[in-house]
Parts: structure tokens; C-alpha cells; sequence
């Protein structure tokens, strides 16, 4: 595999820009949270699928960098931001779109930091794990998240200005 084959370079870039997104959250509204995870998630979902998956490389000790206090606090960052708004079922499934964005940005952080490391080794592992999960955890977390940001947008909801303290009519 040639982990620097486009496919998977703009993949990293990608994951890359929406963990600097959500590790500067303190410095957004929900709104614009809502915003451009709509447009981000999407990009995500396509980049991730394009990518080449590594022939299958054991990484039992590849470095973790979100510790667990770090993803909590970004969880609970997330959450304040969209208030009411974080909460919503899929089935009868209790859900947080919160805890969604968090657990994509766990495995892209780890991945995009085993990367930029250069170890070849690393990198492929560390892509192949971050492309399993895909398959079988956070991709589908990612298509919940969006569904809902989707509801969150365009659905004729009264309470909808207790996301922004506005009305999204006439907004892109």
C-alpha cells in the first residue's frame, strides 16, 4: 500500500481538519457546529471510503493519543454547545450526537498522529485499524450524526432556536 497515495493523503487531511475543528469548539455556536459538520461528515464518509485498505497488520501497542480525560472533556464540550439538541434516538436506541462526533475524532486523532509519526509500519497499521473501525463502529456513528444534524436543520421544529436563538429559515 502507498500511504501516500492520494486517496489516503486527502482522507488524513480531512480527518485532520475536522479534529482541528472539534478540538477548537469552545470557540463555536451550534449553529455553526451544525454547519459544517454537515458539510464535513459527508467529505469524511466519501474519503474514507476511497482509501485503500492496508493488507491487514496487527497494531496492539500503536500509541493512543486521546487519553480518556480528553475525549470526555471534548464530549462534554460538544454537548453544552448543542444544549437539548445533543440527545435524539435512532429506533428505540438513546443516542448523543455529542458522543458521535467524540468517538470520530478519537480513532481519526489516533490515526492522523500514527501518521504523521512517518514510520511506514506504523502508518499502515494505524490507517488499516482506523479503516476498520470505519467499516464496523464510526462510519455508522458518522451516518446517525448526520441524520440527525440533518433533522436538526430542516425539520419544522418550534424549539429549533434552542440550538442557535434563531430560526434556520432562509439559511444555506
Amino acid at each position: 500500500m502507498d500511504v501516500y497515495a492520494k486517496n489516503t493523503v486527502e482522507f488524513v487531511t480531512v480527518a485532520v481538519e475536522y479534529c482541528l475543528y472539534l478540538e477548537h469548539i469552545r470557540e463555536k455556536n451550534a449553529e455553526d457546529l451544525c454547519t459544517v459538520m454537515q458539510k464535513m461528515l459527508p467529505l469524511l464518509y466519501l474519503k474514507a471510503s476511497l482509501v485503500e485498505k492496508p493488507v491487514a497488520i496487527e497494531l496492539a501497542d500503536a500509541p493512543v493519543y486521546v487519553t480518556e480525560i480528553e475525549y470526555e472533556q471534548m464530549r462534554l464540550a460538544v454537548s453544552e454547545l448543542l444544549g437539548g439538541q445533543d440527545d435524539y434516538l435512532n429506533g428505540d436506541e438513546a443516542c448523543s450526537l455529542s458522543e458521535d462526533l467524540t468517538d470520530i475524532y478519537q480513532d481519526l486523532k489516533d490515526m492522523a498522529m500514527n501518521y504523521k509519526s512517518g514510520d511506514r509500519e506504523l502508518t499502515e497499521a494505524a490507517l488499516g485499524n482506523c479503516l476498520d473501525n470505519f467499516e464496523d463502529y464510526w462510519g455508522r456513528k458518522l451516518l446517525l450524526a448526520l441524520r440527525h444534524l440533518h433533522e436538526l436543520r430542516y425539520s419544522d421544529k418550534a424549539d429549533q432556536d434552542e440550538l442557535s436563538g434563531q430560526d434556520y429559515e432562509g439559511r444555506d
